[in-house]
């Protein structure tokens, strides 16, 4: 089961919602209600979009984590939540 995360991220794939609009509308072409079926079609073809791009898993890692490949970062987001995209790339490789 896929919880609610602490900054409002939703899903498996912890889409927040200013990013599930943006690559629904970029993958599906419209906002596509979030619904798990949507939700994994939209994250396995951003992904492999990535991927035809030429990104490696660890920048894909860092993309979809902070939005950027630029040295990850870490600290406390405006929701006053926690965030180490270092190891968060780390925890993303060991799963490879």
């Amino acid at each position: 089961m896929c919880r609610k995360g602490k900054s409002g991220e939703d899903g498996c794939f912890q889409f927040l919602p200013d990013t599930w609009e943006l690559f629904s509308k970029e993958i599906i072409g419209y906002l596509a209600p979030f619904t798990p079926v949507n939700e994994e079609y939209v994250a396995i073809n951003k992904i492999e979009k990535w991927l035809q791009e030429g990104y490696n898993a660890k920048q894909i890692a860092l993309l979809w984590n902070q939005g950027s490949i630029k040295k990850c970062s870490s600290g406390v987001n405006r929701y006053g939540v926690e965030f180490n995209s270092c190891e968060y790339v780390k925890r993303v490789l060991e799963k490879i």
